[in-house]
């Protein structure tokens, strides 16, 4: 029964309204009236809720029928409302650059009133400046002549609580002071409105209207950049623009908004574009640096080197050689007398605190001058003294006879072992060179390579290197090494003997002689680092023996009076026997 009496109201009321509208209207707004003022009262919140999108739509689609009505009744609110912010928002500008400007112990005021009086540019201008770049929060699309938002896009903390109404009230005002502006013959449109403590920047285009909301006046390059990117809207979206209806279904708008909120990252976010990084020039700037670090101190060696061997130049007349090695302080050359020797030692100890390699000597002349010369300085003392008898006189020059005598026979003696030890070494050093001579001859006995009169290994028919260039031939450089191991197998049972091994480096006679000095060591170098890797030398740990000596073009290889380049671009490798082992003995002797 209920819902047959239900269904039969219904259609009663249809037709009531159908009929007799007005009198039923008349009848329930007095009810409809009293239900919104006791809701109102008992919980205007959720009355507010339940309106707010029922009257948002009939002021949007009042404003878009009657803007003037609409304009005219919101100015009293909008223009007070436009004024507040804008005053309020100069006021705090004025006090902000005034407090700046007041601030005379900042470094930051010292550097912008420089500027300001460097440049002729006031310190407000340059504060205002120093605010930094407007930033963008909304994007709107707005058709002109419906003043219905197409598009729009919103930064997450500064969405618009109603962008329909905010976008057809901006379209309002706009049209109504570019109307007003009209009426007063003038052509500029206004570009730029405030909205609370939002400034929109409103650009016309066609059929519609690009917003842009900001937090402050958009400079020109902003703006430029604004009007670029809607101007590439625009002319690929103008048809579906001007037919656009208010259908928010539509695909365009999806790819609208779309590109208005990457527009809007790219800006929050301040992408840039990643740069690739060229990590070689940062290793060869790496290098560079490294490299003139070393220089550097080099630089710094040999200042100090320099300054202690002028000083001691100064201050003693002779010339020695300073050299700083691994924390230490060397000192080499001739000195003319023993005090010489160690007042150079004191200069040195109180320039540096390293220890001191003190290997100046003194010539054998002077030690046996000097004890000579003692000894005639003491006759003479004797010789003068009064009151000795004569006797005593006598005896004691017959002493001191006796002992120049012993001098002379110690002299003697000395210069004899000298001879005898000298000798002695050069026999066996002799009979030592005579032995590998003859074991070396065994092993090169048919080699092309291999000099008898030089026990020395030289490859000038082997094509090693090419004419101007130092990279070696692989396959010569094999030969040379397979022969330089037996060379090494041979020399190697006198290694105790052997000062060292010495790789000679020649050119051919073309170009410069600087050039060909140059050349011929870079060879020998590359030579050297090629017998390095050889396992004779790895084995018995005679990497220390290798040495070069470099040639150029000074020893070249003639037929029939001819130079042979190729020849002459060798390298010979010879060997050279000790000479500490007399020294040693020389010296005991001395001693």
């Amino acid at each position: 029964m209920v819902e047959k009496v239900v269904l039969l109201f219904n259609e009663v009321l249809d037709k009531r309204f159908e009929h007799e509208g007005e009198e039923t209207v008349k009848i329930f707004s007095k009810h409809i009236t009293k239900m919104i003022a006791q809701s109102y009262k008992d919980s205007p919140k959720e009355l507010s809720f339940v309106l707010k999108e029922t009257i948002a739509q009939s002021i949007a689609l009042e404003i878009e029928n009657n803007k003037d009505t609409m304009v005219d009744s919101l100015y009293p609110i909008m223009g007070s409302m436009v004024s507040k912010y804008v005053s309020q928002a100069i006021t705090e500008l004025m006090q902000n650059i005034n407090t700046k400007i007041d601030d005379g112990l900042s470094i930051d005021t010292y550097k912008r009133k420089i500027k300001s009086k460097m440049t002729g540019v006031s310190e407000m201008e340059l504060l205002i400046k120093e605010g930094g770049k407007a930033i963008i929060s909304s994007l709107f699309v707005i058709q002109k002549e419906s003043g219905l938002l197409i598009a729009e896009a919103q930064l997450q903390d500064k969405e618009v609580q109603d962008p329909h109404m905010v976008a057809s009230m901006a379209s309002a005002i706009k049209d109504f002071i570019n109307d007003w502006v009209n009426q007063h013959e003038t052509q500029d449109e206004v570009q730029i409105l405030s909205y609370g403590a939002s400034t929109l920047y409103i650009e016309s285009a066609g059929s519609v209207y690009i917003v842009a909301f900001l937090d402050k006046d958009p400079e020109y390059e902003l703006r430029s950049k604004i009007n670029a990117f809607f101007a590439s809207i625009v002319s690929e979206y103008a048809p579906f623009f001007r037919t656009f209806e208010g259908d928010d279904s539509a695909k365009e708008i999806e790819k609208i908004s779309a590109k208005m909120q990457k527009y809007l990252a790219l800006q929050q976010c301040k992408i840039k574009p990643h740069k690739k990084q060229n990590y070689a020039k940062y290793f060869g700037y790496g290098l560079l640096c490294l490299y003139l670090i070393y220089l550097g101190y080099r630089g710094i060696i040999f200042y100090k080197e320099s300054s202690l061997e002028s000083k001691v130049m100064e201050q003693t007349g002779q010339q020695v050689s300073v050299h700083y090695e691994n924390n230490h302080i060397i000192l080499e050359g001739h000195v003319s007398t023993i005090s010489q020797l160690n007042q150079i030692e004191a200069i040195t100890a109180q320039e540096e605190k390293y220890p001191i390699y003190n290997y100046l000597s003194v010539s054998q002349k002077y030690l046996i001058d000097t004890e000579i010369k003692r000894l005639h300085t003491k006759l003479r003392l004797l010789s003068k003294a009064s009151k000795i008898k004569d006797k005593e006189l006598i005896a004691q020059n017959k002493i001191l006879s006796t002992r120049l005598e012993d001098t002379n026979n110690i002299i003697n003696k000395i210069k004899n072992n000298l001879l005898l030890e000298t000798y002695s070494f050069e026999q066996k050093r002799d009979k030592i060179k005579m032995k590998i001579a003859s074991s070396l001859e065994k092993v090169f006995e048919e080699s092309p390579f291999y000099k008898v009169t030089y026990q020395s290994l030289g490859f000038q028919d082997l094509n090693l290197f090419l004419a101007g260039h130092s990279k070696y031939n692989m396959k010569a450089m094999k030969v040379l090494q397979n022969n330089f191991e037996k060379y090494m197998e041979v020399l190697e049972a006198y290694s105790p003997y052997i000062e060292r091994i010495v790789i000679e480096g020649h050119s051919d006679s073309r170009g410069e002689e600087a050039e060909n000095i140059i050349l011929s060591k870079k060879r020998a170098l590359k030579v050297r680092s090629a017998l390095l890797q050889t396992k004779i030398i790895k084995m018995y740990n005679m990497q220390s023996l290798l040495e070069i000596e470099v040639f150029g073009s000074q020893d070249i290889i003639k037929e029939n009076g001819v130079e042979n380049p190729n020849a002459s671009r060798r390298i010979e490798i010879r060997f050279e026997l000790k000479n500490n082992e007399v020294l040693e003995k020389l010296n005991k002797i001395i001693k």
